[in-house]
């Protein structure tokens, strides 16, 4: 259990003589007693959420040089923190994927979930604080009011300079789906309450990064000398989700509520198209049987053709790696199961769907040209290789639906003729 209190004594100190000022001082080398109450129940309150399988990185600097990283489950972040030195004691306030730390370093793209996010105040940049210690500062933001015009943070953390410290109700888990957008979300938040530290005090406030480190309570920061020992408080009860804080968001423009709205009907709009599924289905069926009939050709590709071909059968509605297999098995030389399994298993699990054309196929399989291609897709491909753009197709097509219709035929005479179909049609006489 951790001790009730904390004292000159808990540590070991070192004499340290620095060359470059030729100066020396004490440099406090391991903990010799346990944390006081307060700093575990802290410590406890930031890595709630951790589980056995999660990763926390710890790092210590003794004389200016890393001295050792890893990481650890939270049951033995109590013993472990006793083994480190006491100088420049730093942990991560955020959980990363287990095995991706290294003693190297570690990647923002790993982190597993943000539970707590710092502020830092480095309000010795400007010249009228320089002097000040961090609880003097701390008490003049209370006396001005500036720190109520802030989400209640809850830790403050003061050594050489002054962090605040927010820690969510709930963590954001970057790895599930939406993770990422709360993520940037939070960094937002972080941006909005620098900015009102710096129009109130001036450059002082900066947005600390998800993986960075949190200075462990009772620590020494080496960066100036005498060394300080850093002091965690409690400042606020108060813990909110990251929804919650944007309720200290400056108000949107007036423009986009009419935007949203606009957008919203598009998507209702778009939702409400009718797609002609037994055209589909056909479509995938008679590619199907000529999947199937270009598995006897020597010199086809077996891996695009096995894919081209599960991903018909997800369209059509379900498909299984046994199905994959048997479909295999019509090659005069199958792939090895293995090799099906890492290259489609995915999909197949996924079921995602793409869509390809018969251009696509035909350019992916190395087919003749006319041999899967619709007459359609033959001409525009003539007219491209003939030097004509898009655009310039687009514009014979509408002036031949202009002379058709002159003529007296009606869009449905006119899509089949043109062999287009009649919304096709309908599009070339909406243009101006």
């Amino acid at each position: 259990m951790p001790s009730t209190s904390t004292s000159t004594h808990d540590f070991e100190p070192i004499r340290y003589f620095d060359p470059e000022t030729n100066k020396s001082y004490t440099r406090y080398t391991r903990y010799k007693h346990a944390l006081s109450n307060e700093e575990w129940a802290y410590l406890c309150e930031l890595f709630k959420h951790a589980n056995k399988g999660n990763t926390l990185f710890i790092r210590s600097y003794c004389d200016k040089s890393t001295l050792y990283s890893g990481f650890y489950a939270r049951e033995h972040l109590y013993d472990l923190l006793r083994c480190f030195s006491a100088c420049d004691l730093m942990i991560t306030p955020n959980l990363f994927k287990n095995g991706s730390a290294t003693q190297i370093g570690h990647k923002i793209e790993d982190l597993l979930c943000i539970s707590a996010f710092g502020i830092d105040v480095d309000y010795r940049r400007i010249e009228a604080y320089e002097n000040l210690s961090p609880d003097v500062f701390f008490n003049l933001l209370l006396d001005d009011g500036v720190l109520d015009r802030l989400p209640p943070f809850s830790y403050v953390e003061m050594g050489h300079q002054m962090r605040l410290i927010y820690i969510l109700s709930e963590p954001i888990l970057t790895c599930q789906r939406g993770g990422k957008s709360a993520e940037k979300a939070l960094k937002a938040i972080q941006k909005r309450i620098c900015a009102v530290l710096n129009d109130e005090l001036g450059d002082i406030a900066d947005p600390q990064p998800f993986s960075s480190f949190f200075r462990v309570p009772g620590s020494r920061n080496t960066k100036t000398y005498p060394p300080v020992k850093v002091k965690v408080f409690k400042h606020s009860e108060e813990r909110f989700t990251f929804k919650e804080l944007f309720d200290y968001l400056p108000d949107l423009p007036d423009w986009y509520a009419t935007w949203k709205k606009r957008k919203k009907l598009t998507v209702e709009k778009k939702s409400k198209k009718v797609y002609l599924l037994h055209n589909t289905f056909t479509l995938c069926r008679s590619r199907a049987s000529f999947f199937e009939s270009l598995r006897e050709r020597p010199h086809i590709p077996r891996k695009c053709l096995l894919w081209l071909w599960v991903n018909n059968q997800l369209t059509m509605g379900e498909c299984t790696l046994d199905d994959a297999y048997a479909f295999n098995r019509g090659f005069p030389t199958p792939l090895r199961e293995s090799v099906i399994k890492s290259k489609i298993g995915a999909q197949i699990k996924s079921k995602k769907i793409y869509k390809v054309s018969n251009a696509y196929i035909s350019n992916l399989l190395h087919l003749e040209e006319g041999e899967l291609m619709t007459k359609r897709e033959m001409e525009r491909l003539e007219k491209i290789r003939a030097g004509q753009t898009r655009q310039q197709i687009a514009e014979a097509h509408r002036m031949e639906a202009h002379r058709l219709k002159e003529q007296g035929k009606t869009y449905k005479q006119i899509a089949e003729i043109m062999g287009l179909s009649i919304d096709g049609v309908k599009k070339y006489f909406r243009k101006k």
